[in-house]
């Protein structure tokens, strides 16, 4: 096989009833391989970005008339690549499930505060805008207590305070637009920050609002305008982070499914609440504790411990997160948090703690999740993300937020002599 495409109509001849999906991934990683390392890496990439453009034909937004890649340019290579698979990989949506998504704008005057705590915005024209943290400070600002005053100062001062500094500037941009690279660092962005949206319609800003993660997410702050869906208001009135995904497999990877009647999150959205809480961003989480015993989140603890381990309150945010895992029932049996973190770090000895992915690994990745979409799109299972068997479980609802308030000095002591003792030289300089 010699391109995305060739990739993604073998595995649909192939798949059958009860298949081993886990062997055919395997083959299926080993051909997506060749394609990426059988020889000079932007020869490759080209190739498959050229090949995705014009033999699918699905509008894709970096090979359009007129537009030229520059080859040597590794960054530049790895966006195509990315864009060009979430586009293949795009949720549609009925009409039924758009008309459900309720969107309101507001001018930016509007907002009260806002050059104070985001003077840095910068809009080069109207074919880009700002997503995730930059756009979610604007609405906690236009909510709080000196806009619509849904919620209280002291909760409100929090939550916002968590946001700042932003440590990154997501970007969306219309597929029509130009320099997307230019514009997205001159905005704050890095590569992996830039998003790709249609056009600015209410059809499309529905769809991209419908395939957001959390509620609070669901805001684009635009040149002249805020747009955002009215589910935000009742994260930005109460914190609670808030699942908004669908039931369509995503990307990156199912996001909400059901079994025996029941409504779950997956594992991916379990884990953006939990680093939400950790972080300060949302005050806490509601969901079924049929939910949490039956998604666990696994090897996420560790992309967990990872984010934190570079940080100077490493302890304080280690101490959040085992909390979190004892109240989801997933701290793993431990006594302590010291006996917690060297359970984690056990059982993950060959996980990169650096994390210091470059744009050949993060284009690779994207072209192995679209196979991965590829077999979840054709998969008729509903396995439990990291559970053999679903145990009988009740009902009731669990509110997880961190609490740290009965953790000993003499703990946090030794927590910090083992973050030392594994990860002192991994993280030096």
């Amino acid at each position: 096989m010699e391109s995305l495409k060739e990739v993604g109509e073998h595995l649909k001849r192939t798949l059958r009833p009860g298949m081993d999906l886990r062997r055919l991934k395997g083959d299926l990683f080993g051909e997506v391989t060749k394609l990426l390392d059988g020889g000079a890496l932007s020869r490759d990439l080209a190739k498959i970005v050229e090949e995705v453009a014009h033999e699918v034909d699905c509008g894709l937004m970096m090979l359009g008339e007129g537009r030229e890649i520059d080859l040597r340019d590794e960054e530049e290579l790895s966006l195509f690549v990315r864009a060009d698979v979430e586009k293949l990989s795009e949720q549609v949506f009925t009409a039924e499930e758009l008309s459900k998504v309720r969107l309101s704008e507001v001018a930016l005057s509007e907002i009260p505060r806002l050059n104070e705590y985001l003077p840095e915005l910068c809009f080069p024209d109207d074919q880009v805008g700002y997503r995730g943290g930059v756009a979610r400070v604007a609405l906690r600002l236009f909510t709080g207590p000196d806009g619509l005053g849904l919620m209280d100062r002291e909760l409100h001062e929090r939550l916002l305070a968590a946001e700042m500094p932003l440590n990154d500037y997501d970007v969306l941009m219309t597929r029509d637009g130009d320099d997307f690279l230019g514009k997205g660092w001159g905005m704050g962005a890095g590569v992996d920050d830039i998003a790709v949206i249609d056009n600015w319609g209410r059809e499309a800003v529905a769809g991209y609002m419908l395939s957001q993660d959390l509620t609070s997410n669901l805001v684009i702050l635009r040149r002249d305008r805020m747009v955002f869906d009215q589910r935000a208001l009742e994260s930005m009135k109460d914190g609670k982070a808030r699942c908004a995904a669908t039931l369509l497999p995503h990307l990156y990877e199912k996001e909400k499914f059901y079994r025996d009647g029941r409504e779950h999150v997956s594992r991916v959205v379990l884990y953006r609440m939990v680093r939400s809480v950790l972080e300060g961003k949302h005050d806490s989480f509601d969901l079924p504790r049929y939910n949490l015993d039956n998604v666990k989140l696994a090897n996420y603890w560790l992309v967990i411990l990872r984010k934190i381990a570079r940080r100077a309150d490493c302890v304080e945010m280690f101490m959040r997160m085992y909390s979190c895992a004892k109240q989801m029932r997933q701290d793993r049996l431990a006594s302590d948090a010291v006996e917690f973190l060297n359970d984690l770090v056990r059982t993950g000895p060959v996980f990169n703690f650096v994390d210091n992915f470059g744009p050949q690994a993060n284009a690779r990745l994207a072209v192995q999740k679209y196979i991965n979409w590829l077999v979840r799109t054709n998969d008729r299972s509903e396995d439990i993300s990291g559970c053999q068997e679903m145990p009988p479980v009740g009902d009731l609802m669990v509110t997880v937020r961190p609490d740290t308030s009965d953790i000993s000095e003499s703990e946090r002591i030794r927590v910090k002599q083992r973050f030392d003792a594994y990860f002192g030289d991994k993280l030096a300089g």
